[in-house]
């Protein structure tokens, strides 16, 4: 297979200012003038059962593949002919997500299912064009950029089916379209093979990070002491010389009064800060994305104004996020759905307590306490009796500092590869750009 930029004599000018130019023998045509089929799908909601023919939904069809993991639901057997009157999808078939999310695409790989509201089914016209050839077309930043000018929607873009229909698209020969799809489906392969090594890559290092943390608070540093039952199943063996403890023993935990907190029309645009679990980062707190609260708001709780060194855990919600105070700007208080953990004895470091809570000991824990349910709310009964090891202060403290050194390294090379997995889904997208623009040539 060979690649070669196309000559300026062999392109011309499109007067669409964010595609430029295209070859000269190659057409821009209206997407449904190149279909012998288009379903919309969008109606009555299909009553749902627990067996039966998969629905694939807008949830299934991401990077360019129908996933039967990312949502399973089911429709009733006698149901799939009304269910799929606009039209049986067919192997090859283009589907399209008009919304939540928008844009995605994939092509259908067996028949015997049915399809979502938000999802548009396409055929390519026979000799005009090919389904991997339109799939490309959607995937490319040509396409999106077009469905993004005419999407609508305040919290979720989404795109009518007559406006879809308005869309343009670049249709060279049947012949080049072969290959062009032939040449993006060996180079995606190969790209697609890396992007998941790397993603690997990044998934063995959060484990690697948290069996790290997990050892170092159950089994500190030294592999030569001896040994004790801890009594709890998810702490396991704990060196003889430490001590189970609760969070009640070594610390107090406040959280604001009042279910509700403070609301959006009581944001000023100066004063002190007010932090909420959208402001915490992999540990630490955002400080420019915290909202400002007025001084007589701040003095009303003086139990959670935030000292530097503070320890706070979201308690609903999302329950777990933990963040240490440092760098404090100003003055600080929290709004609900968070625990202000502040140390009330000699024998606790909070930034080991940092750990301890970021670690598998408290993971399992809330697990345990679930007990089946559906937890949405870490109520301060309960965490205030949370069991942890505690070893001596000085130990504690060699823990904290090891631990910060070595999941900062740990990080550093997740973010590195993060880059490099982006990098790599940048240059897919500009392959795919160039071949469906025609600026380079496949033969």
């Amino acid at each position: 297979m060979k690649i070669e930029m196309r000559s300026d004599s062999e392109m011309k000018d499109t007067e669409i200012n964010w595609l430029g130019c295209i070859p000269k023998n190659w057409q821009i045509m209206r997407i449904t003038k190149c279909l012998d089929s288009y379903a919309d799908y969008r109606g009555k909601t299909p009553e749902k059962v627990d067996s039966g023919i998969f629905l694939v939904t807008a949830r299934n069809i991401k990077n360019g593949k129908i996933n039967y993991e990312l949502s399973q639901e089911f429709v009733k057997q006698d149901d799939y002919t009304e269910i799929m009157s606009r039209g049986l999808p067919v192997v090859g078939d283009v589907l399209f997500t008009t919304e939540a999310p928008l844009g995605e695409t994939a092509q259908i790989d067996k028949t015997g299912v049915a399809l979502a509201q938000r999802i548009i089914k396409m055929r390519g016209k026979s000799g005009v064009l090919l389904n991997s050839f339109l799939k490309y077309q959607i995937i490319s930043e040509f396409f999106q950029d077009s469905v993004k000018r005419v999407a609508t929607g305040s919290t979720a873009l989404g795109i009518k089916g007559s406006k879809l229909r308005q869309i343009r698209i670049i249709v060279p020969a049947i012949e080049e379209q072969e290959k062009i799809v032939e040449y993006l489906d060996f180079t995606s392969v190969k790209l697609q093979k890396l992007i998941d090594y790397k993603l690997l890559q990044i998934e063995l290092l959060h484990e690697n990070e948290k069996s790290l943390i997990h050892q170092a608070v159950t089994k500190g540093l030294s592999c030569n002491v001896k040994m004790k039952d801890s009594g709890i199943n998810w702490i396991g063996s704990i060196p003889k010389e430490w001590n189970i403890t609760k969070i009640k023993q070594v610390a107090s935990v406040k959280g604001r009064i009042g279910w509700q907190g403070l609301t959006t029309d009581e944001y000023v645009d100066s004063g002190p800060f007010l932090v909420t679990g959208t402001d915490f980062d992999n540990g630490n707190i955002i400080w420019n994305t915290c909202h400002h609260v007025a001084e007589s708001r701040y003095c009303e709780d003086p139990y959670i104004q935030l000292r530097e060194g503070d320890l706070l855990i979201t308690k609903d919600g999302t329950i777990g996020k933990i963040a240490l105070v440092k760098g404090l700007p100003g003055s600080a208080t929290l709004n609900s759905g968070i625990f202000l953990v502040r140390s009330i004895s000699t024998s606790l470091d909070l930034t080991y307590l940092f750990w301890v809570l970021n670690s598998n000991v408290f993971i399992d824990w809330i697990n345990f306490i679930k007990s089946g349910s559906t937890i949405n709310h870490l109520y301060q009964e309960k965490f205030v009796d949370f069991k942890f090891p505690l070893p001596t202060l000085g130990e504690q403290q060699k823990i904290a500092a090891l631990l910060v050194a070595k999941t900062t390294k740990i990080k550093s090379t997740i973010i590195r590869i993060e880059t490099e997995v982006e990098n790599l889904e940048e240059y897919r997208k500009s392959l795919i750009l160039e071949a469906i623009t025609g600026k380079v040539k496949v033969s």
